[in-house]
């Protein structure tokens, strides 16, 4: 198994060398759970689940200075998230629909 997950990533790295680039989270700050977090005991899916459906953060926690990239984990979203319409979504009181309404909006701050 570490053998053929060596050569996958080997493989990649030299056939698409130019076409996948891999980014610092910590330099970009794209992962806002992560830097709220960053201490915290609990596990990476459990922090995104409470910074971006549980918890009543306001919108700034998720932008820093550097922020032009907001990275999310698909399949760790909920599902009772993933079966929102588009309006319910935009209408949801969540951290992640508040973003989602904010950028949207267009405004260039929080």
């Amino acid at each position: 198994m570490i053998t053929a997950r060596l050569r996958r990533r080997f493989l990649l790295a030299s056939r698409h060398r130019r076409d996948i680039a891999s980014l610092n989270r910590r330099k970009y700050g794209f992962i806002a759970e992560a830097a709220k977090f960053h201490e915290a005991p609990s596990e990476p899916r459990d922090r995104y689940e409470s910074f971006w459906f549980d918890g009543d953060l306001p919108i700034d926690a998720a932008f820093t200075q550097r922020t032009t990239v907001i990275g999310l984990h698909h399949s760790w979203t909920p599902d009772w998230y993933t079966g929102l319409t588009t309006d319910e979504v935009l209408d949801h009181q969540c951290l992640l629909s508040r973003v989602l309404r904010h950028v949207i909006s267009g405004n260039d701050t929080p």
